[in-house]
């Protein structure tokens, strides 16, 4: 019963203490540490009285919890530290005076991790180009929030400027365009003029991929709205969503991308952002249907269930029949002021 009971109530603490420091590893690091620094310093004495008190099962009973109590430290401890080391690296670019760009190698899933330890200082100090897309929504959207300076949703080296043979002609000239300046504001943005969501193993592939053609801007609803651009992948907003690094979208045009995911998973993703209010702040949406999107058998459409969730709003929306930003990655500068025009003549943006 001691045994039990000891083990439970050290199970019960390391459990809460891990829900206290969800999304604070500074607290998960310190945490972790001063667990291990108590029990190293207490372990002795607390061995010795629950064995005057209860015997050899104390002092068995003392050892276990010991053990479960220096685990927790470690694994918190390790769990904080986790985003320094790439972190590091991240910000050594951030420092370099001679970097001028960083663009994203590829995706992920935990570029939230990060964004504690950046040295948002340092790039505020020397702005420079910071670019990619899906998991890295994390780092675009924080840096821009904590330091005011443009980053760019686009595409990455290994899907977009690594793709066979050369880069696809749409990408290239969104990149050109913007990055490079060869398109000077204001001007209308189009989609690609075609799509793909192929999939060919890179290791093996000696064709290009297979195109359709795009039947570009879809209206869900009629308007006309400025403001903001800001925006990324919906799912890897919920690592980050109202915390410090999380933009302010009030009066902004939002833009949603996504992959890989169902029914369920887009209502589940589309209500979160409902439930934190962003829709109430906004004062339009762009959102694409994302490759490989499963519709679980549902009897309904990804727009009507869009509809459905957003409810009664007056801003215009606009999806595209494709992926439009992962296939042929587009190029957006995050915090630019943006125009978003729909009525019976072609879009704006």
């Amino acid at each position: 019963m001691v045994l039990i009971g000891m083990v439970g109530l050290i199970v019960l603490g390391l459990v809460t203490f891990g829900w206290w420091t969800i999304g604070f590893p500074r607290r998960r690091m310190w945490g972790g540490a001063l667990l291990l620094g108590v029990t190293f310093l207490v372990s002795p004495l607390l061995l010795v009285v629950s064995g005057k008190r209860f015997g050899f099962d104390g002092i068995v009973a003392g050892l276990i919890g010991l053990s479960c109590v220096v685990g927790g430290g470690f694994f918190f401890l390790t769990l904080g530290w986790t985003g320094r080391p790439r972190t590091e690296e991240f910000n050594a670019l951030l420092r370099d005076p001679d970097v001028k760009a960083i663009i994203s190698t590829i995706g992920g899933t935990n570029s939230n991790s990060l964004l504690p330890y950046i040295d948002y200082e340092a790039l505020r100090r020397q702005p420079k180009i910071i670019m990619g897309y899906s998991d890295v929504t994390a780092l675009l959207l924080a840096c821009h929030t904590q330091t005011g300076v443009t980053t760019f949703y686009g595409p990455a080296i290994v899907p977009s400027f690594g793709e066979y043979e050369t880069m696809f002609a749409d990408g290239e000239r969104y990149v050109r365009e913007v990055l490079g300046l060869e398109r000077m504001a204001p001007y209308t943005l189009d989609v690609p003029r075609q799509w793909t969501e192929e999939m060919i193993d890179w290791s093996t592939q000696d064709r290009q991929k297979t195109f359709r053609p795009n039947d570009g801007w879809l209206t869900l609803r009629d308007g006309q709205a400025r403001g903001r651009l800001i925006g990324g992948n919906m799912n890897t907003m919920t690592g980050f969503l109202k915390s410090d690094y999380f933009p302010d979208v009030t009066g902004a045009i939002l833009f949603l991308e996504d992959s890989f995911k169902t029914m369920a998973d887009e209502e589940r993703s589309l209500s979160m952002l409902k439930l934190a209010g962003l829709f109430d702040r906004i004062n339009g949406l762009i959102i694409g249907k994302h490759e490989h999107f499963d519709a679980a058998g549902a009897p309904f459409s990804f727009e009507a269930l869009l509809l459905e969730v957003l409810g009664d709003v007056d801003f215009p929306i606009l999806t595209t029949s494709i992926s439009g930003i992962r296939s042929r990655p587009m190029c957006f500068r995050l915090g630019s002021r943006s125009n978003l025009t729909r009525r019976r003549e072609p879009s704006h943006f």
